[in-house]
């Protein structure tokens, strides 16, 4: 499932578990996509978060869920050099702990458990 939610005027895109075929086939069918708030998908593995999709997105922040020294190495190194190619701001779940966002008139006011 792939949810658009707007909130205080801020849109965030939340992507669970979808991988670079599905980002692909959203975008085909013209949804816009674009967000203040991009939940990359699958952890930030490197099957999600393709460049094509993260150009649409545009996110001014991103985030990845992902347990700290997993097993299955997410986020994947290809998908941070994503981010850092796009000058994507991100958080990662593995080092700050449980994140907040509160957004107000579009401001994204962001805390963090660490």
């Amino acid at each position: 499932m792939v949810l658009m939610l707007e909130y205080g005027g801020a849109s965030f895109l939340l992507t669970a578990d979808i991988t670079r075929d599905i980002e692909m086939d959203i975008i085909s069918r013209g949804h816009d996509v674009s967000a203040d708030v991009l939940k990359l998908g699958h952890h930030g593995s490197a099957t999600s978060s393709s460049s094509p999709f993260l150009r649409a997105t545009d996110p001014r922040l991103a985030i990845l869920s992902s347990g700290r020294n997993n097993r299955f190495n997410h986020p994947s190194y290809p998908t941070l050099m994503r981010m850092r190619d796009y000058d994507i701001p991100f958080l990662d779940t593995a080092h700050s702990g449980a994140i907040i966002i509160s957004p107000r008139r579009g401001v994204l006011t962001v805390r963090t458990m660490f």
